[in-house]
């Protein structure tokens, strides 16, 4: 059997093609690998952020708590009482953030919803009928312990955020 250079040219040419597949394949799975990494560290980022508007939100939550408690104090009664619908909304809606579902006990938070509300109702009693009184103390109770609640929250996603960034530096 006679070999001619054509054929040499072809074989060569062959297995030059085989090794470009087999380079184009390397390339594939280092590249899929790279853009599961990107994948993998733009996930983290998103939590992350949402977890420091959680944080950022939860802070405003707290501060509107303390306003309540001087609408209270002041006798603005329709202040406070539109306040206490916003925080009581914003508990009902903790646990339908993704960020925080694992940080939410849900007895806990239904009994503080159920609290809440007793207290806007009582509210909406005074607004209708003046001659009800008020008792802040026990208003003052359940909003400092939804206030403790957002703090043990808010501290438990600060924690998470500055041992992943630590972690990550590492």
């Amino acid at each position: 059997m006679e070999c001619t250079w054509i054929d040499i040219v072809g074989v060569v040419g062959s297995l030059l093609s085989l090794g470009g597949v087999i380079l184009t394949l390397i390339q594939v799975i280092k590249t899929k690998k790279a853009s599961q990494a990107v994948l993998e560290a733009t996930n983290e980022i998103i939590l992350r952020f949402n977890r420091e508007i959680s944080i950022s939100n939860i802070s405003k939550h707290m501060e509107i708590i303390e306003a309540i408690k001087t609408y209270l104090i002041e006798e603005k009664y329709e202040l406070a009482l539109f306040k206490m619908y916003f925080i009581k909304d914003w508990l009902i809606e903790l646990k339908a953030i993704p960020v925080l579902l694992e940080f939410i006990e849900e007895e806990k938070t239904s009994q503080l919803v159920k609290e809440l509300s007793s207290d806007i109702y009582n509210l909406e009693n005074k607004l209708v009928n003046d001659t009800v009184k008020i008792k802040p103390l026990p208003i003052f109770s359940h909003l400092d312990t939804i206030k403790e609640n957002f703090k043990e929250i808010e501290s438990k996603l600060k924690y998470i955020n500055n041992g992943r960034k630590s972690n990550t530096l590492n």
